[in-house]
């Protein structure tokens, strides 16, 4: 076989490779796309189920339990809204990778305590958004009681996806968790230290913040986290 001959057949070959990998992104991103707008139809159905009373003041402060309302036998504590980016998206009570698929999920904390967690996939529907959008928008959350707490957007980070502790933890609740399974103590309730990837958390260090949202950076290898501020009103 000639030598023409041998590198027209591996030219062949690469444009192949090229043409089935072009093929490949094209299907995965319609794929995106689709479980994208699936996910938003989803969380549409449940919003209907829990709308409510508005009108009541929450109080700053509480250790009570968070209320539920269960639809299609999913406990959600209530909803997100975020005018500005035209998302309002119920809030399950518990998370894991099939709920995720249809809604956001608290993923630590208590909003009645403002150190709520509440995690998504970055779906454009979901919380996709939140990766590029302004500080200092208004982000709204309703409880199933209907109470209605305001925040403002006031930071956002990157945070590796071993790094918990960084994820959770803010000034307000930084003594509860000393003493949780989450790290220990260095005795002076002044640090933790995450054992599983020697982290360490100092008080000084943490943040100070009310709620936060989170999803995956694109590419997915760290998260986005959205710090968000209440507001008094």
């Amino acid at each position: 076989m000639s030598k023409n001959k041998t590198k027209k057949r591996k030219g062949s070959i690469l444009i192949l490779i090229g043409e089935l990998l072009l093929i490949a992104a094209l299907g995965l991103g319609i794929y995106n796309v689709m479980e994208a707008h699936k996910a938003g139809q989803a969380s549409d159905s449940i919003i209907a189920g829990l709308g409510g009373d508005d009108s009541r003041i929450p109080p700053w402060y509480s250790d009570r339990e968070m209320p539920v309302k269960n639809i299609e036998g999913v406990d959600y504590i209530g909803m997100l809204t975020i005018p500005e980016l035209g998302l309002q998206l119920p809030v399950a009570m518990d998370w894991s990778y099939e709920q995720l698929m249809i809604s956001p999920a608290r993923f630590r904390g208590n909003y009645f305590r403002n150190d709520m967690v509440v995690c998504a996939h970055n779906f454009m529907t979901h919380f996709g958004k939140l990766i590029s959008c302004d500080l200092g928008i208004d982000v709204y959350f309703q409880s199933v009681e209907g109470y209605v707490y305001k925040y403002k957007i006031s930071d956002r980070k990157t945070i590796q996806p071993e790094n918990l502790l960084e994820m959770i933890i803010n000034r307000g609740n930084f003594e509860r968790y000393v003493e949780s399974d989450l790290g220990q103590s260095d005795g002076g309730n002044e640090s933790v230290v995450n054992e599983r990837t020697g982290e360490t958390i100092m008080l000084n260090e943490t943040e100070d913040w009310d709620l936060t949202l989170y999803t995956c950076n694109w590419g997915g290898r760290s998260r986005c986290a959205i710090r968000c501020t209440r507001v008094k009103e």
